[in-house]
């Protein structure tokens, strides 16, 4: 591998375990630090929070936005049956409850 020679080890002070490369002389022969091997958590965190709250609405906003628009219409949330004829306090397609929406058109 052209000379070069990884070890693993561990910095005290930052409490990071990372890859060192020796570069050989012929490079500049110092090591540097290349790939850390743990996470770092306040920054692990942060970034699942972040990344949580973008794909949150991405995920579930199309499921949310049809049952706004099915419940606006006046149709069943669960599978779009027409309720706003219907008397009765369930779904007679699937069963699900709730009866018509209050405000419904019709």
């Amino acid at each position: 591998m052209l000379g070069y020679k990884v070890t693993t080890w561990r910095d005290a002070d930052l409490q990071t375990s990372a890859v060192s490369f020796d570069r050989p002389t012929w490079l500049g022969g110092s090591s540097f630090r290349l790939l850390p091997l743990r996470p770092i958590w306040p920054g692990f965190g942060i970034n699942t929070l972040f990344y949580a709250a973008i794909l949150w609405p991405v995920i579930l906003g199309p499921f949310a936005l049809r049952r706004h628009f099915r419940r606006k219409r006046g149709l069943c949330v669960s599978c779009g049956y027409d309720l706003r004829h219907a008397d009765h306090e369930a779904c007679p397609e699937c069963g699900a409850a709730g009866g018509p929406a209050a405000g419904a058109i019709g």
